[in-house]
């Protein structure tokens, strides 16, 4: 598993354009990465969760509320995650409405990204979350790098070199 998607219900999946929405499961789907719900909706919702997150994470990848404060409830919801997948926190990525949410899954190492309520999951948060698992350098690249990183070490050497070593007395 490449990574992780966790997607909040309220003002994040439930007011989401389904365009997105689908672009957003065929990413995951061919990327391997894991889906999971992270909600501030009480425990018995996980117990029987609706036909919107069954789309996207079967029964028992619901985590509910589990503490008082949700932004607390998100954190250990994520770490309880990052716990079964084994994936680094920055792999795990929290799409939520709440900026509060999102600034204390990032303060424990996690990755966020926060949507309007009114608007939900848009083509731009599928875009932000394509990016976030984008390689970050072509292997040609790195060795055209490599290469000529080593053509400067031997040129250094071949200059510098004769200096240090003791010269040659000539025998006659």
């Amino acid at each position: 598993m490449r990574g992780v998607l966790v997607l909040d219900i309220d003002g994040t999946l439930d007011t989401a354009d389904p365009s997105a929405l689908r672009a957003l499961q065929r990413f995951v789907k061919k990327e391997t990465i894991g889906v999971y719900i992270n909600t501030a909706r009480p425990p018995r919702y996980c117990e029987e969760p609706d036909w919107l997150s069954l789309q996207f994470a079967s029964q028992d990848k619901h985590h509910c509320l589990v503490h008082p404060s949700p932004p607390t409830s998100k954190v250990i919801n994520m770490q309880a995650i990052q716990q079964e997948t084994r994936v680094h926190p920055r792999n795990i990525v929290l799409l939520d409405d709440r900026p509060e949410n999102i600034e204390a899954v990032q303060r424990m190492g996690f990755a966020g990204i926060q949507v309007q309520e009114k608007y939900g999951i848009q083509k731009e948060t599928v875009q932000t979350f394509v990016s976030m698992f984008a390689p970050t350098s072509t292997p040609r690249c790195t060795a055209n790098i490599s290469l000529m990183a080593l053509t400067v070490l031997c040129v250094t050497l071949l200059v510098c070199l004769p200096r240090y070593l003791p010269k040659r007395q000539s025998q006659a």
